[in-house]
């Protein structure tokens, strides 16, 4: 739990850290690993704390099982906003940085660290699906993808007004940074690896 001290002593002093393995620091993991494996049969619920992203082969953990993995491990997550950049057509994006730290230690220890970033320029947030009689007149409705929701045809129109996705946004990139995080503590990325495609 010493990222951020050990990220000081080699800025001030140039001081080269070298790693050294620790059969204990591996045990841990792999304990850790058993211990996970156990409450993910049996109290963890696919869909809900875990799930499938389209187009990944493996489970990946969700936002309800990071913070169900964060209490277990004793830890709360700190959130950085690191920057929000906007380009000319209003669009915007923020990045977070997001710390775990243990409850009740000291505010400078840090166990893992993650980052995470959500946009506007995301299709689920660029666009919204309306019924024809409220896409607007000047868009032609034959251009647009469409899809049906029950008995009506919902067109799919870019979104006019991004800003009013702003705590939206800065929310999704918070839990995605929060994810993982949660994902570099020992054993859960044995559990939930990184995505990978198919095939």
């Amino acid at each position: 739990g010493k990222v951020e001290e050990t990220t000081v002593l080699v800025a001030r002093t140039g001081v080269e850290i070298v790693p050294r393995f620790k059969a204990e620091a591996m045990e841990t993991a792999f304990e850790n690993f058993r211990l996970l494996s156990e409450v993910m049969k049996q109290k963890m619920k696919f869909g809900h704390h875990y799930g499938k992203f389209p187009g990944w082969q493996k489970d990946q953990l969700l936002e309800p099982g990071a913070s169900l993995v964060m209490n277990g491990f004793g830890l709360y997550a700190d959130p950085i906003r690191v920057d929000r950049t906007e380009d000319e057509e209003g669009h915007f994006r923020y990045n977070i940085v997001v710390y775990l730290r243990p409850l009740g230690a000291n505010a400078n220890v840090v166990v893992a660290a993650g980052v995470g970033n959500a946009s506007t320029r995301e299709i689920k947030y660029a666009y919204r699906w309306l019924p024809e009689d409220e896409v607007p007149k000047e868009v032609v409705v034959a251009d647009l993808k469409s899809k049906q929701a029950g008995s009506r045809t919902l067109y799919r129109v870019a979104n006019e007004d991004p800003g009013d996705l702003e705590n939206t946004i800065e929310k999704m990139a918070m839990k995605r940074a929060e994810i993982d995080a949660v994902n570099h503590l020992p054993g859960v990325s044995e559990l939930f690896p990184p995505p990978e495609k198919k095939g």
